[in-house]
């Protein structure tokens, strides 16, 4: 595909969306006649390609959501690295995570190695906007394309331990529930332990903390076009219920609460996060 089509199909975009009719016409206006057919070619090449990866939609043309600012992102984390000041820097977080909202923002040099780092700051706001960062460039992989499945796994490979620590043992529970959740857009299979330990170890109080949690996120089904991708339920629902079943077939009457807790959770996974179980009320 001809770099220089490409970039003038997204040229014309950039000022509106266009019909397939309105495009193609706008792109072939004024070509020569014994041009015209190769360079309907390419025009469709570029089109399929555009459409495949992602960045323009194809019922009407379209940019699909605004381009990240990938010197402003770098600018802000090298701000960040020269002061010390946690105030400045939680306010530069915000900034690289409003970006991050945005498309592509996920190529820009360093970016994952950045919020790598910033996971383990102490200070809690950095924390989550680390996370909340994440999260948004989480929602914008889609599997479909064959470029991002590359990024999906890294993304795996670079955060899961330091996520799954975050889900198990942060001092705030906002940072617990929203690292659980990420864990569950990324597709970590070591959730599964972490969920048994919920279900298992967890004093009322803090199970009930993460009630919501695991009925409305835990068991909501994949949906690509969300926001928020539950890939753990995806690929390991089945691991999932094998060790809640477990639980809950349990005769000793000691274990009575911790049950409970397990049927509450495989009643979600089998009816959804909208259906309530007799009694859930008094599940804790």
């Amino acid at each position: 595909m001809s770099p220089e089509l490409r970039g003038e199909i997204l040229a014309l975009l950039k000022s509106g969306p266009k019909t397939p009719d309105e495009l193609r016409e706008l792109v072939l206006r004024d070509v020569p006649k014994d041009q015209y057919k190769t360079r309907y070619q390419g025009y469709r090449r570029a089109m399929e390609d555009l459409i495949r990866d992602g960045v323009i939609d194809d019922a009407k043309y379209v940019l699909r959501g605004e381009a990240a600012d990938q010197k402003y992102i770098r600018a802000s984390m090298q701000r960040f690295e020269q002061t010390d000041n946690k105030i400045k820097q939680s306010l530069l977080m915000e900034d690289v995570e409003a970006e991050c909202r945005k498309r592509n923002a996920i190529q820009t040099p360093r970016l994952l190695m950045f919020l790598k780092e910033r996971l383990s700051d102490q200070n809690e706001d950095i924390r989550k906007h680390t996370i909340s960062s994440l999260r948004d460039l989480t929602s914008r992989i889609d599997e479909s394309r064959r470029q991002d499945v590359p990024l999906l796994k890294r993304m795996r490979l670079d955060y899961a331990r330091k996520l799954l620590e975050l889900a198990s043992t942060d001092a705030s529970f906002e940072i617990r529930r929203e690292a659980f959740k990420l864990l569950l857009e990324l597709g970590e299979t070591e959730l599964t332990t972490i969920v048994e330990n919920i279900v298992k170890e967890y004093p009322s109080e803090q199970f009930v903390e993460f009630k919501q949690l695991l009925k409305r996120d835990l068991c909501s089904p994949f949906d690509a076009s969300a926001f928020s991708k539950n890939r753990y339920l995806r690929d390991r629902k089945d691991d999932l219920r094998v060790v809640l079943e477990d639980i809950a077939a349990n005769p000793d009457e000691k274990l009575v609460k911790l049950v409970k807790r397990a049927r509450f959770v495989l009643h979600g996974l089998r009816y959804g996060p909208t259906s309530s179980m007799p009694g859930e009320h008094e599940v804790d």
